[in-house]
């Protein structure tokens, strides 16, 4: 959703709200599709309004999201979800729930041998242990990281400087997303410039129209 990427979340859940009668009599991918898009906005208010019942709700929208992939078969898209689940209970400090949901996102991307998704996993959970004062733990992971990537995205070269704590962390990530949001930027904006030019598209559409630059629901945020 544009209102997500422009900071505007109340807007955002309203576009989602509206479409809740057409993604109710949908199948269960494109329930589990809305269900993670409702849980990634409550999350952003969660934080921005400083809400515990958002977060909770939020939790409730990504474990329905996880259960109507299963029902669809979207491992993939489950384990996506697992990891942005990871990355609320990290933020509101429920750090072993989150290390649980990590390790459920990456026993599926570990079977269907996917590195890329993989690495999204192993640097939430380097964000959680960064949060927990684990620093240690957390630089051991960062490596493989980096890695995977600079593997994936190669025009994108991270420095890794073993400095510790969390200013190491926050130099990778700040490098990382800064790579990640120039990249799909152009991408979010073709995907819905139909819709936005044409000034009537409904709101089951404009999620839709998003989708197409989302893995599983996934917003960068990041």
């Amino acid at each position: 959703l544009i209102e997500v990427w422009t900071g505007r979340y109340y807007d955002a859940w309203g576009i989602l709200e509206r479409a809740g009668e057409f993604f109710e009599s949908c199948g269960d991918a494109l329930k589990g599709r809305w269900h993670g898009q409702k849980g990634l906005v409550l999350q952003r208010l969660a934080l921005t309004e400083k809400r515990a019942d958002y977060a909770d709700r939020a939790i409730v929208e990504f474990t329905a999201a996880i259960y109507h992939y299963e029902q669809a078969g979207h491992e993939r898209y489950c384990a996506t979800n697992f990891n942005n689940l990871a990355m609320l209970l990290y933020q509101v400090s429920r750090y072993a729930e989150a290390h649980e949901s990590l390790d459920r996102a990456q026993e599926i991307f570990e079977r269907h041998r996917d590195p890329g998704n993989l690495a999204q996993v192993n640097e939430t959970r380097a964000r959680a242990l960064v949060a927990e004062g684990r620093y240690e733990e957390a630089d051991r992971i960062l490596p493989g990281v980096i890695r995977a990537f600079e593997s994936d995205y190669p025009y994108l070269k991270v420095n890794f400087i073993t400095a510790g704590g969390p200013k190491t962390l926050n130099r990778i990530t700040a490098e990382y997303r800064a790579g990640q949001i120039m990249a799909t930027a152009a991408t979010c904006t073709a995907s819905t410039t139909g819709a936005v030019a044409a000034g009537n598209a409904n709101p089951a559409q404009q999620v839709l129209d998003v989708g197409q630059v989302q893995a599983g629901g996934r917003l960068v945020e990041d």
